[in-house]
């Protein structure tokens, strides 16, 4: 199936309930679908066809999910992107995907103005926000995307569509550096609902109140939360810059059912001074992904939030591969999705060398889930260095546990060797985190004369005066880190870099503090 009929029938069953809500505004399925397919209408006006991308520079708002879903009812290809971009990485995206059009507003304006002139190609502007004096307000070819919309009931697009065509094109973020277009087809989009929502224990029409903390241009943020709204007959809350009090404030006045973070999310809510258990009773399906989560958060979130707290291990190019409901029972713990295959091979080998419980080895993944994508978007070499022979190689380490659920111990490529032993940073930025004035923390690998590498630890505190020896002195004594593994090197700063889904940016880390 693809999503223009899914949205249709959604639409159909669900007529007179809220679909969206972003701030006063709601919306009901009736009446979005009618603004979802008019914009479908004044893109194929504009010349919109079947398979141009279309770049969409929002944050989360309603007019960035009607854009997604006007570009998918037409055959388009929408190519969300980070609002915060700059300059060098819109002319990435702009190049790379070969937009046809773009969807633009306030905080991305500045990095097209510099961009666009190059790109002749780009037929059309859309600003979502076209109150202010535009800088594209002169051109030709600039809109102002609610002068375009006149509220008319619409027929539905003509374009042709069918479940095999791509309608997303999602980028890495990129944690080793140039990010990589991975497209989805419609189907993949719709299985990655239905696998997650399975995985979890989700109930099909249950008032799904979905609040989007994660951003659209995630995989989360569009399939786990948007489109797992809309295809559930649920309502679906845009945020579009997270504010844990006003998140709370939300989830308590909307009776929110529904949450989907990162772990960096899920620790600043809990954190937050506003937050009691009654004002975010009303919470009964919970997620987290993106990044580990230290284990005694995810029992916090689980005795705080809900039970049924999933732990989803995935990522851009197969999504929901791993999850584990009632995470809280056995933190960090994975077992299969679905839709998937997964097996634990040695490093370097082939999908026939998997590895016995409990010995590490490289977590790969079946590329014949319907979830999966098929190849990056234009890079065979790239496409050829992690899919062989019907498998995603995803550059994980994990093993198994005697019951065969397994756990991810960090990247094969982030592998720390000293004195010739191997260190993960996984396993000593979780004995860091459990220093009580240690925020956040992340470790890389550095050069040693004597070692060949020695553990250099980042740690982000909330009490100024902590000094490093008392940090060391901690980790000294910690009883289930060796004393071998302990960082050599410390250092304080004032945040850890991550992408959006809150995976460390060590790269970045290497870069700024090689020394």
């Amino acid at each position: 199936m693809d999503l223009k009929t899914a949205f249709r029938m959604s639409a159909q069953r669900a007529s007179e309930r809220i679909a969206v809500v972003d701030g006063k505004k709601r919306y009901t399925y009736k009446g979005w679908m009618n603004r979802v397919y008019e914009l479908g209408n004044v893109l194929q006006r504009l010349g919109v066809t079947k398979g141009d991308r279309v770049l969409v520079g929002l944050k989360n708002r309603e007019q960035s999910v009607l854009a997604l879903m006007a570009l998918h009812v037409v055959g388009a290809i929408a190519v969300p992107y980070n609002p915060r971009s700059g300059g060098p990485t819109v002319d990435y995206y702009m190049r790379d995907s070969g937009a046809a059009g773009v969807f633009f507003e306030e905080a991305t304006e500045a990095a097209l103005e510099e961009v666009l002139p190059k790109f002749p190609e780009c037929r059309f502007r859309i600003s979502v926000d076209g109150k202010r004096e535009c800088v594209f307000k002169g051109c030709p070819d600039f809109y102002d995307l609610e002068e375009l919309l006149r509220g008319d009931e619409v027929n539905e697009p003509s374009a042709s569509v069918s479940a095999e065509d791509v309608g997303l094109l999602l980028y890495t973020s990129g944690t080793t550096g140039e990010p990589k277009g991975v497209p989805l087809t419609h189907e993949a989009s719709i299985f990655r609902v239905l696998g997650l929502a399975t995985n979890h224990g989700m109930v099909f029409d249950n008032d799904h109140r979905v609040i989007g903390v994660m951003p659209l241009y995630h995989t989360i943020g569009f399939h786990g939360s948007f489109l797992t709204a809309i295809l559930y007959d649920g309502t679906y809350y845009p945020v579009p810059d997270f504010n844990p009090g006003e998140v709370i404030s939300l989830i308590e006045d909307e009776k929110i059912s529904h949450v989907f973070g990162s772990p960096t999310h899920f620790h600043l809510l809990l954190e937050h001074p506003d937050f009691t258990p009654d004002r975010v009773a009303s919470v009964r399906d919970a997620f987290y992904a993106g990044a580990p989560m230290a284990p005694e958060m995810v029992k916090k979130c689980a005795a705080m939030l809900t039970e049924n707290f999933t732990h989803i291990y995935g990522n851009t190019e197969t999504y929901d591969s791993g999850y584990y409901r009632r995470a809280g029972c056995k933190p960090r713990a994975a077992r299969q999705g679905m839709w998937h295959t997964v097996r634990i091979v040695k490093p370097g080998g082939s999908a026939e060398d998997v590895v016995s419980p409990g010995t590490e080895g490289e977590l790969i993944i079946s590329l014949h889930s319907p979830e999966a994508f098929t190849g990056y978007w234009n890079k065979p070499r790239k496409t050829a260095e992690v899919c062989r022979d019907g498998w995603y190689f995803t550059g994980d380490a994990a093993r198994y546990d005697a019951n065969g659920d397994w756990f991810i111990t960090g990247r094969i490529d982030d592998m720390i060797i000293s004195g010739g032993e191997n260190i993960h940073p996984a396993e000593v930025e979780n004995a860091l985190l459990q220093h009580p004035d240690i925020t956040d923390t992340a470790v890389i690998g550095v050069g040693d004369e004597r070692w060949g590498q020695v553990v250099k630890a980042f740690v982000v505190v909330k009490n100024p005066n902590i000094t490093i020896k008392e940090v060391d002195q901690f980790i000294l004594k910690h009883a289930q880190l060796d004393r071998w593994k302990r960082p050599k090197q410390y250092m304080i700063i004032d945040s850890i870099p991550r992408n959006a889904s809150g995976k460390v940016l060590r790269y970045l880390l290497r870069e700024k503090y090689s020394g």
